[in-house]
């Protein structure tokens, strides 16, 4: 596998750049520190990955990485260390879309997101997802160097005026004049 389908295989199932560096953290302790080719009653290099995590806090990344498979990993060990460093450089060049969103998302959400950014932005971007309260009601996107505010208190601020005004003439109406009509 060339490097470009390493980063492939790792954009399958990650959206935001700070998980491509966790998992390749994970990978590369793997890589480094656990595997030796006298491991090999566990099974495929996927099963020994999966061995060595199960049990952890890890476990979602492990399942996760696992999905790239016999062939990923074996590239990998072919290469060593020096092949999750290609990678790692490789995923600080990936673009990247800041969301600025009043709440944390699921996992599902953040793949959702990740999916429809990749279909219409760029098929190799990464999110970067912060939490701001005050895009409650919208959400604030810094997309190549520019901000786009799609926040209700960007768009009460920009609209005062004409919210002003209908919330007088709605406080302006009598009630009873109302009920008699």
């Amino acid at each position: 596998m060339q490097q470009s389908d390493l980063v492939s295989k790792i954009l399958s199932n990650t959206f935001k750049k700070n998980e491509c560096y966790k998992k390749l953290l994970l990978l590369e302790d793997f890589i480094s520190h656990e595997y030796s080719q006298k491991q090999g009653d566990v099974g495929t290099l996927t099963d020994q990955f999966k061995a060595r995590y199960a049990g952890t806090s890890d476990e979602t990344m492990r399942d996760s990485v696992g999905e790239w498979g016999d062939e990923f990993f074996n590239t990998i060990l072919l290469s060593g260390v020096e092949a999750i460093e290609g990678l790692r450089h490789a995923v600080t060049l990936l673009p990247e879309i800041v969301l600025y969103v009043p709440t944390v998302f699921d996992g599902g959400q953040v793949k959702r997101i990740g999916e429809w950014c990749r279909t219409h932005m760029d098929a190799t971007v990464c999110l970067d997802l912060r939490i701001d309260e005050s895009t409650v009601g919208g959400c604030i996107v810094v997309w190549k160097n520019v901000l786009y505010d799609f926040s209700l208190e960007y768009f009460t601020r920009q609209h005062r005026d004409e919210i002003s005004q209908m919330i007088a003439r709605v406080l302006s109406v009598d009630p009873q004049s109302k009920a008699s009509a």
